[in-house]
C-alpha cells in the first residue's frame, strides 16, 4: 500500500501518524533530492516536528504547508502565548496549553518560546530550522506586517497588526532587528549541545530550500496517486 499522507510504500496498512511511514518518505525524498544537490537524512521521523527560526522567517507558513502533507495538526505557539490586546497569557496557562499539545501523538509546532521548550523539545523528533539571512527575514517581516495591517487581518484572540507596528518598537520588524543574531546563536548552540541529542535537524538557508522540501512531498503524493499497483490502506 502507499500512504497518501506522505507517499511512502508499505506492506501493511498505516495511519497518518505512522513514524515508519514518514521515515520511508524521507528516504525517498533524499533520493529525489540528489539531482537538486540537496540531501536530507534517511532516518528522519516526521511524527512530531518543530519549526524554529528568527521572528518573521515564516515558521507558521512552513508549518501550515507541512500539516496537510504529513497529516499532522499545527501547534501555533503564538496562539497559546498571546491573549486579547496583545497581552501575554500567564505563564502557567501558556505552559498548560503547550503541555496538552505536546502529549498528542503527532504535531507540528512552530515557535521559539523557551518557556515551553522543556515540554515540546523532549517529545519532538525533528527540527526544521529556517536559518535565513538577515535581509531575507527583514523583508519578509515588513511585507507580512504591511499585508496584515492593510488587510486588517485578525490574528489570535482578535489581535491585529497595525501600520504603526511596521516601524514601532513593539512591531515584528523591530523585533527582527533586535533578536535575529541572538536567535541564530541560540539555535546553533542548541543544535550543537547535549540537551536534546535525540533531535534530527534540517536547516534551510533560503525560502526556496524549504519550498523544495514541500514540493518533494507533493511529488511523492502525486506519484502514488497515479500508481495503480499501490492499494492504499491509509485514510485520505
Amino acid at each position: 500500500a502507499a500512504c497518501p499522507a506522505c507517499g511512502a510504500g508499505h506492506s501493511r496498512p498505516c495511519n497518518n501518524h505512522d513514524a515508519d511511514c514518514c521515515r520511508a518518505t524521507v528516504r525517498r525524498l533524499s533520493m529525489k533530492s540528489r539531482s537538486q544537490s540537496r540531501s536530507w537524512p534517511h532516518d528522519l521521523s516526521l511524527q512530531r516536528v518543530l519549526v524554529v527560526g528568527s521572528c518573521g522567517a515564516g515558521k507558521s507558513t512552513f508549518a501550515r504547508a507541512l500539516a496537510p502533507r504529513l497529516g499532522r495538526p499545527v501547534v501555533e505557539l503564538d496562539a497559546f502565548h498571546w491573549g486579547p490586546d496583545w497581552t501575554p497569557k500567564p505563564r502557567e496557562a501558556f505552559r498548560a496549553l503547550a503541555a496538552a499539545a505536546a502529549a498528542r501523538e503527532g504535531w507540528i509546532a512552530d515557535g521559539n518560546y523557551s518557556a515551553v521548550r522543556d515540554l515540546l523539545w523532549p517529545r519532538a523528533q525533528t527540527v526544521f530550522w529556517l536559518n535565513y539571512p538577515f535581509h531575507t527575514v527583514m523583508v519578509r517581516a515588513l511585507r507580512r506586517t504591511l499585508r496584515r495591517s492593510l488587510g486588517r487581518q485578525t490574528l489570535w484572540h482578535g489581535n491585529r497588526e497595525t501600520l504603526a507596528m511596521a516601524v514601532g518598537r513593539d512591531g515584528v520588524p523591530r523585533e527582527v532587528w533586535r533578536t535575529w543574531a541572538r536567535r541564530r546563536r541560540l539555535l546553533a548552540e542548541l543544535r550543537a549541545g547535549n540537551a536534546y541529542p535525540h533531535l534530527t535537524w534540517i536547516e534551510f538557508h533560503a525560502p526556496a530550500q524549504a519550498q523544495a522540501f514541500v514540493d518533494a512531498l507533493d511529488g511523492l503524493r502525486a506519484e502514488h496517486a497515479q500508481a495503480d499497483q499501490f492499494d492504499t490502506g491509509c485514510p485520505r
